[in-house]
This record gives structure tokens, sequence and C-alpha cells, in this order.
């Protein structure tokens, strides 16, 4: 009864590390939106979206998060857990908490902190190891396909997203190349440090 319960316990905190981490995703997510440097390549993919279909960034968020999971399940099926299916709402929720006043706050202030954000959020989300959000899933399954690095299969997907985004009238700009260039690299810095803390203090 014991065990059962530790294990209980161990979920619940499991599932709390990965709501905060994505939620704390989303936030970074809707910095770089603010910043109007040019979104990150996902945010271009989501805006342009939104445009075409006439709905919410949150939305267009759900609905892109619908279409990597359903893809996830046919090349990357072990990384989809119930967190998994909840991630896009939570991400949605972390977009929604960004108050409105942050929009008069100067862009190079909100795009590195939401970038910085952004890379934090997922590789805690990752650290949590009770599923993946949509976005990664997918990527994890290409990172298997192909044998590459986190870093090399999100430069490509995420160059693709923005490719896509522009042609549906989403804005690029010196942002969006810094993030494409930049968030797989901090997200492997943030995650091979945060398993090196975890790992020290479980000494």
């Amino acid at each position: 009864m014991k065990i059962e319960k530790d294990k209980n316990i161990i979920y619940i905190k499991k599932w709390m590390i990965f709501f905060i981490g994505t939620a704390v995703m989303g936030f970074g997510m809707q910095l770089c939106n603010l910043a109007d440097l040019g979104m990150d390549p996902l945010g271009i993919f989501q805006t342009g979206t939104a445009r075409r279909l006439g709905i919410s960034f949150g939305g267009a968020n759900i609905l892109i998060c619908i279409f990597f999971i359903a893809v996830s399940f046919v090349i990357n099926r072990k990384d989809i857990t119930v967190m998994t299916l909840a991630s896009p709402f939570i991400c949605s929720l972390g977009i929604g908490l960004v108050p409105d006043y942050f929009a008069g706050l100067h862009s190079l202030v909100l795009f590195p902190t939401g970038l910085t954000l952004m890379a934090v959020g997922i590789a805690v989300s990752i650290h949590a190891d009770c599923g993946k959000t949509a976005y990664d899933c997918f990527i994890y399954g290409f990172m298997r396909i192909f044998k590459k690095s986190y870093a090399a299969v999100r430069f490509c997907t995420d160059a693709c997203l923005a490719a896509f985004g522009v042609l549906m009238k989403g804005s690029i700009g010196i942002g969006t190349i810094a993030a494409c260039v930049c968030l797989g690299k901090m997200m492997e810095f943030v995650l091979r440090n945060l398993e090196k803390y975890a790992g020290e203090l479980k000494k």
C-alpha cells in the first residue's frame, strides 16, 4: 500500500513539473510574439494558421499540436502520454497568462526573455519524464529515425515551419532566424545542466 502511494506521489510530482514547464514554454512563446522581431518558427506557423483560418493564436496552437500528436502516433508512439494530449491546452494557458501591458516592454527585452523561457520550459517538460509535448514528440520521432541530435532536428523542422508560416502570411524577422539557430542548442544546454544538477541532488 505504501509503495503504491509513493508511486502516486512521484507521478503527481512529474505531472506538476511537466505542467509548469509546458506553461512556461507557452509564456515564452507569447513574449516572442509581443516582441515583434519576427516570432519563433513554430509561432510563425501558428500565426499563419490563425490568420488563414480566422482563429485565435491559442486555438491555432491547439490545432497544430493535434496534428503533431497524430504524426507522432505513427513515428513515436511511446512518448505520447496523457500529458502529451494535455500539452496544447497547458501551453495555451501559458500563452494566455502574459499580461497585455508586457507589450509595452522593449523588443530587445521581450524576445531574449521569451526565447530563454521557451528553452527552459521545453527542457523542464522533457526532464519531467512523463511524456513529451506534442511538438517534442514529433521532433524525438525524427531524432530516432535519422539518428540526429535534438538541435539538428529542431533546426530542420523549425525551418520548414517558418517557410510554411510565411506562405500563410506569418511574419518573419531577425528573431525568427535567432530562434531557428539558437533554440535547440539552448534547450540542450538547459536540459544537460538540469539533469546534471538533479543527479547531484540524488547522490
